[in-house]
């Protein structure tokens, strides 16, 4: 309904509701289906006259229009639906996000099970490292004319020289290493 318009209580008859009401609201009804659906609905009393809360509630219901705004009521019906629908819509999207997220969290391995892992390969080097040195200790003896009877002293620092190493590794928190090619 309009701002500036002030509906009448009761229209004295049919004509009257119609030209103060219906055209003035311009509601989308002809006079001649209006005077039809005012009998049919029973919307006249017996003194002719017809009330303004029979009106408004042809208005709603016969000609799907809200009273207070005049708009549409299929049309608010229809842009409510529309708006639960984009709503809908974006979850969906939303909930597709997660999911494709989840996947790539896969591709990406915890940060425990990497420090495992390289725990795992550093022990791995130390030992090997310590293994081979221990084996060519009788080469290092040879080359080095050193005394054969030393040999546990020799073997010794070095499997101390290659733990010194790796605690100095261990005890600076960071390991940065940049590999270069070695020509030959």
């Amino acid at each position: 309904m309009q701002n500036d318009f002030t509906p009448k209580q009761t229209y004295k008859n049919r004509a009257e509701a119609y030209r103060l009401f219906v055209s003035a609201q311009k509601l989308p009804v002809g006079q001649t289906k209006f005077y039809n659906d005012a009998e049919r609905l029973g919307m006249i009393r017996t003194d002719k006259s017809i009330e303004l809360a029979s009106l408004l509630a042809y208005v709603k219901n016969e000609l799907k229009v809200d009273p207070s705004s005049g708009q549409s009521l299929v049309q608010v019906d229809h842009d409510s639906e529309t708006r639960k629908l984009d709503l809908e819509e974006k979850r969906l999207k939303i909930d597709k996000l997660k999911r494709e997220g989840r996947k790539d969290d896969k591709e990406y391995v915890k940060r425990e099970t990497m420090n495992e892992r390289e725990g795992a390969l550093v022990g791995q080097i130390l030992g090997e490292i310590r293994f081979q040195v221990n084996k060519s200790v009788d080469a290092v003896i040879t080359i080095g004319k050193a005394d054969p009877a030393k040999r546990a002293e020799i073997a010794h620092l070095l499997d101390e020289t290659i733990l010194s190493a790796f605690r100095a590794i261990y005890e600076s928190g960071e390991i940065d290493i940049t590999f270069e090619d070695i020509e030959e």
